[in-house]
């Protein structure tokens, strides 16, 4: 794996997970977090990523340009607020059996399926307020097979700033990164 530096955002300082709290949220709601994802929050619960690029397969939206900027990835209570996992799939714009883990500053969702056959893949979802599955709302950008892999994917042009991050880094240290 690539050196990966993280930074906490300010709202996420103090913020933990515990094992048992994890357990009771998947017992409530029948999901299995993958195992590399668990370990990400009970180890850093969220914050930004250095390098901070991916790439994603989401050519109906983006043609060409598939290259984003990850913004941050959640804290827990940030994954389950964002994931809407109450509203019925039938109501909801959202890509049912996914959380919503990360974004991009443009808006883009970075998602982790929950379902049963593809458990732990990262995919990109541009959303809209429409109903899910109606189009454009039922395409999602694949990114990679595992947390894991996504982290390990991330990547730095020497090009693309952040901004965020110099202003982060200014006031907290950053630590490395070890999954």
């Amino acid at each position: 794996m690539s050196n990966l530096l993280i930074n906490k955002l300010t709202s996420q300082h103090g913020n933990s997970i515990t094992e048992e709290e994890l357990k009771e949220w998947e017992r409530k709601t029948g999901y299995t977090l993958p195992k590399d994802y668990r370990k990400f929050l009970l180890q850093y619960n969220g914050g930004m990523i250095k390098p901070w690029l991916f790439r994603h397969d989401h050519p109906e939206v983006f043609g060409n340009n598939q290259e984003m900027l990850l913004d941050h990835l959640h804290d827990w209570h940030s994954v389950i607020e964002s994931s809407y996992l109450d509203i019925p799939p039938d109501m909801s714009s959202r890509p049912p059996n996914h959380i919503e883990i990360g974004v991009d500053p443009g808006g883009g969702r970075i998602m982790l399926s929950l379902k049963s056959d593809n458990n732990g893949n990262v995919v990109y979802w541009l959303p809209t307020y429409m109903e899910w599955g109606v189009e454009p709302n039922n395409v999602l950008g694949s990114i990679a097979h595992s947390f894991t892999e996504f982290l390990q994917k991330l990547y730095d042009d020497g090009e693309t700033e952040h901004g965020k991050w110099e202003v982060i880094v200014s006031k907290h240290p950053s630590i490395s990164l070890i999954l």
